[in-house]
């Protein structure tokens, strides 16, 4: 991260950037510096896909941009050489009032005399999820109109765009029922897109395919439950409730027009976290009140019986 510190008219102004720098070890002993990358925005986060590196950052647009050197345009620069994004890569989120930018840009690692692919996207929150082909932002609001009792919805628009060489591409938006539980909620697996999500009453599951077009889905399931957690690991989808059941769920995604609750694990053996040894392999991590930690090994080969 750095700070600049720059003063105006109009007061105290701090731009905050993000330096990514690379550098070559083939020889361990001497490594040596090969591009400093510089993007305006604070770190949200990173993904590297074999030679691709994704690189997201948050930008605010402050009272003051627009005077002197100011400017509510992003820019980054590749070892002191600038360039500002142009018109068309900027998307701009429909009815949000965020005057902020996600700013997405794409280095290929391996050929840094490639063009580096960018896209700003304004106004549309900051829940991020990467994948190998496609980035998707989720900006999360209620209803505007209520229902009889006068509660409004809690709601999710997803946007998806798609990753392809240096090239960032919008493909479509899709509104869900429901807030995600952070950037795990969501995945994408053979051209679909899956996103698990709750309320306060229940909890949604959604299939997609890769123009945000709806594919299937699952509704009002585990009622008065409360999510705490969600995992994708390979065709199924992990979901830990917190509340009568005291389960984790075992969402199978195999079929994509029709997902399935497909069996549960219990919560004394699993509790916090859950990692992929292979696509049937889990290993889950549970910590009691005194801090002793027991690993536990799943075979969920077969979902209903794992």
């Amino acid at each position: 991260k750095r700070h600049e510190h720059t003063y105006s008219n109009s007061g105290f102004y701090d731009n905050v950037s993000t330096i990514a720098v690379s550098y070559d070890i083939s020889d361990p002993y001497s490594p040596e510096k090969t591009r400093e990358h510089i993007q305006d925005g604070e770190y949200v986060s990173s993904n590297l896909y074999e030679n691709r590196l994704c690189l997201v950052t948050a930008k605010t647009i402050s009272a003051s941009a627009g005077e002197g050197s100011q400017t509510p345009i992003p820019a980054y620069s590749v070892d002191g050489v600038q360039r500002k994004l142009k018109a068309e890569e900027i998307f701009i989120a429909v009815n949000d009032p965020e005057a902020s930018y996600l700013f997405v840009t794409v280095t290929d690692i391996s050929d840094f005399s490639k063009d580096v692919g960018c896209l700003a996207i304004l106004g549309c929150g900051n829940e991020v999820y990467c994948s190998s082909s496609a980035i998707a932002v989720a900006r999360e609001f209620v209803s505007v109109e209520a229902d009889e009792n006068n509660n409004r919805s809690s709601l999710t628009e997803i946007y998806r765009f798609s990753i392809n060489d240096s090239e960032i591409t919008f493909s479509g938006s899709y509104i869900v029922q429901g807030f995600l539980m952070g950037g795990v909620s969501v995945d994408e697996e053979s051209g679909y897109f899956r996103a698990i999500t709750t309320d306060s009453a229940a909890s949604y599951v959604y299939v997609l395919d890769d123009k945000m077009e709806f594919v299937s889905g699952l509704k009002d399931i585990f009622p008065g439950e409360k999510v705490t957690s969600v995992k994708h690991i390979g065709n199924n989808g992990y979901v830990i409730v917190d509340g009568e059941s005291d389960k984790t769920m075992i969402i199978d995604f195999s079929d994509p027009s029709l997902p399935r609750v497909a069996g549960t694990i219990d919560a004394k053996a699993f509790s916090d976290d859950l990692y992929a040894i292979s696509e049937d392999l889990l290993l889950g991590m549970s910590e009691d009140e005194s801090g002793v930690i027991t690993l536990t090994l799943f075979d969920v080969s077969d979902p209903a019986n794992p």
